[in-house]
């Protein structure tokens, strides 16, 4: 994908060519302050938060005048006719950008429409549509600190959900083969998720496969007992014993 049309944003590595030249911006700590300034579009970013986060509690003497270089450089820097611009308030700076302008915003709005919408076609279009503005571990080209992590992990729980309602909705709409071969895809990074083995498992069966269905039930308890030791009832069982009760 050309630079050019990726969406500023941070799912993926941090990108902020477009607000920035990403030539001149290259120290780590600019870019991570871009980063928590993007997270946080169109609101103040508290001075003391941003300590925190670029020098995880342990800020350097000149930690003042370090921060107003950082944003000094990044100021200098942005490119003309760039939708962001970094304002000074009263108790930090904000980056004056429409959230809806970045791809983590977006990313919500898609997952949000979709989850209300009582057409499966239309929510798989949207989970679909959503799940495409990712283009790897949030920020992973950053060295983040406590808040961005918190948002990291937030963001990827939302990922793996929207992942889990796709694939749901693609199985209401009779899309058994592809419900199949997306959700093995998802396995592979993350073959713990009962959700999309519970897709798994009922497409399977409504494409005729009960015994492959049933072996695939069984894989995911044993590897389930394997992973995290004994555990109660999961989501998988209902959708298994659903399977061993058809004829």
């Amino acid at each position: 994908m050309r630079t050019g049309s990726v969406r500023p944003g941070v799912l993926g590595p941090l990108a902020g060519d477009r607000l920035v030249d990403p030539v001149a911006v290259r120290a780590p700590k600019q870019r991570l302050l871009l980063a928590l300034l993007m997270v946080e579009a169109d609101r103040s970013v508290p001075t003391d938060l941003l300590v925190d986060e670029l020098w995880d509690g342990d800020p350097p003497v000149s930690w003042a005048t370090t921060l107003q270089t950082y944003v000094y450089q990044l100021r200098r820097h942005t490119r003309d006719g760039s939708p962001g611009h970094i304002r000074t308030t009263r108790s930090g700076y904000r980056l004056e950008i429409d959230p809806a302008l970045l791809d983590w915003h977006q990313f919500e709005c898609l997952i949000e429409v979709a989850a209300r919408t009582s057409c499966p076609a239309r929510a798989a279009a949207g989970y679909r549509s959503a799940l495409a503005l990712w283009r790897g571990p949030v920020l992973s080209d950053v060295d983040r600190g406590p808040r961005l992590l918190a948002v990291a992990g937030r963001l990827d729980t939302a990922r793996r959900a929207a992942q889990a309602a796709h694939l749901a909705a693609l199985h209401d709409t009779g899309r058994f083969t592809d419900v199949i071969t997306e959700a093995r895809a998802v396995l592979v990074d993350d073959p713990l998720d009962t959700d999309v083995h519970v897709c798994l498992i009922r497409s399977l069966a409504a494409r005729g496969r009960r015994h492959d269905a049933i072996r695939h039930a069984r894989h995911f308890h044993r590897r389930q007992r394997e992973h995290v030791g004994p555990i109660g009832p999961t989501a998988v069982d209902p959708a298994y014993l659903e399977i061993l009760q058809q004829p």
